[in-house]
């Protein structure tokens, strides 16, 4: 009796983590009411899509493969390779059964972007955004192409064990890495250079870092990562990362803030270096500059400059 009494909670465990691993993909991609769906191939993309998206299907095919070239280019601008070029399609998902605006990269059991065509809701940052599809794409797109960055290493593990297992800047990057260089990106044109789209251009989302250094508030890396006790909390790595990478980018250049991510995908946390913990390891072996050094340089560019 004693053992069955000891069985059960973890039969109970093992079926409900069962459960979670099954619902989760049909979970992702909503589609209400299920209803037959038409795909469209680019070069590099595999889009689904209700009959009734297909004229939004067809647009981001007309530019999706030109926003990869931008991305994987900005990523690896000195053609070293090290994104991701295997010649696999990336399944999009396009959906129209949401209210609002949004979007989102999935890792599991495949890699492949998800687009919301709804509005944009009126209190959302999105609204920085001069083309919705053609931002919210590349957004997610960048997730996808920087978090597949990996060396020859990571790159057998991931044809072993798939690729949704194998990412090892989700383990070496921050929230504030991670988010940053997708905000970063939405914000500039195709050479990289300052738009005036994108959260990292938008004074609402400039706002939340502002507003804490105007009251003498200086965040750590931390802090940033959404590890506070105080408002704002949530995506405050996306105001805090996107404003710090493009700070990265401008004031460093962009080949080393390339490197960054390469190191970040290189795995060096499973080396048993604790300096890699928290990106540490790869800001210090891009920048030769230690984390803290350069986070405290960025908090002081954007202090406010007049008494206010």
């Amino acid at each position: 009796m004693h053992d069955r009494i000891q069985a059960a909670p973890r039969r109970a465990f093992a079926t409900l983590l069962l459960l979670l691993l099954t619902a989760a993909p049909g979970i992702a991609d909503l589609y209400a009411p299920n209803r037959p769906l038409r795909e469209i191939r680019t070069a590099r993309f595999a889009i689904a899509f209700p009959p009734e998206l297909e004229e939004t299907a067809r647009r981001l095919a007309s530019f999706a493969d030109s926003v990869w070239e931008e991305v994987a280019a900005k990523l690896d601008p000195e053609g070293k390779g090290t994104v991701r070029r295997d010649g696999a399609r990336i399944p999009v998902m396009l959906t129209p059964d949401s209210g609002v605006l949004n979007a989102y990269r999935a890792g599991s059991p495949y890699g492949r972007i998800v687009l919301y065509a709804a509005p944009t809701g009126l209190d959302s940052t999105l609204g920085s955004f001069a083309d919705d599809l053609r931002s919210a794409f590349l957004h997610e797109l960048t997730h996808e192409l920087s978090l597949s960055i990996r060396s020859p290493l990571w790159h057998v593990a991931a044809a072993i064990f798939g690729d949704a297992w194998a990412p090892p800047a989700l383990w070496t990057a921050s929230p504030p890495m991670i988010e940053g260089v997708t905000v970063a990106f939405e914000s500039e044109d195709a050479d990289g250079e300052a738009g005036i789209e994108g959260r990292a251009n938008d004074p609402l989302s400039l706002a939340t870092v502002r507003q804490d250094l105007a009251e003498g508030i200086r965040r750590s890396w931390f802090q940033a990562s959404g590890a506070g006790d105080r408002f704002p909390w949530g995506t405050i790595y996306y105001h805090y990362g996107g404003a710090f990478s493009r700070w990265l980018r401008e004031t460093r250049g962009p080949e080393a803030y390339a490197t960054l991510w390469r190191e970040l995908g290189a795995g060096q946390l499973l080396a048993g270096d604790a300096s890699n913990a928290l990106s540490r390891g790869a800001f210090e072996r891009a920048y030769g500059a230690d984390l803290d050094e350069l986070w405290a340089a960025f908090l002081d560019a954007l202090a406010p400059r007049y008494p206010l």
